[in-house]
């Protein structure tokens, strides 16, 4: 079975790696709360992008383009977040 909790791990992972434990518990309710809206805005994204096939488990071009969209943008995040911390 999955792990249930893939996004909190992430989070933990995240709020680690900047040190969230230094601010406030308000700033870190928000943080999560952000962190939280980013990845259902992710979800809606890819749930709205990916094709509809009659195979379920077929990846088409624009699937995988949509993909390396969102990955190359998230690398640039991630590039841009290593600058500042």
């Amino acid at each position: 079975m999955p792990n249930p909790n893939l996004i909190n791990d992430q989070w933990q992972s995240f709020s680690d790696h900047l040190s969230l434990q230094d601010c406030s518990e308000v700033q870190q309710k928000e943080m999560r709360h952000a962190f939280f809206g980013g990845a259902l805005s992710l979800f809606n994204v890819m749930a709205g992008g990916v094709s509809s096939t009659e195979d379920p488990s077929e990846v088409t071009e624009p699937d995988l383009a949509l993909m390396n969209y969102l990955k190359e943008e998230l690398d640039q995040y991630a590039e841009d977040l290593e600058k500042v911390h």
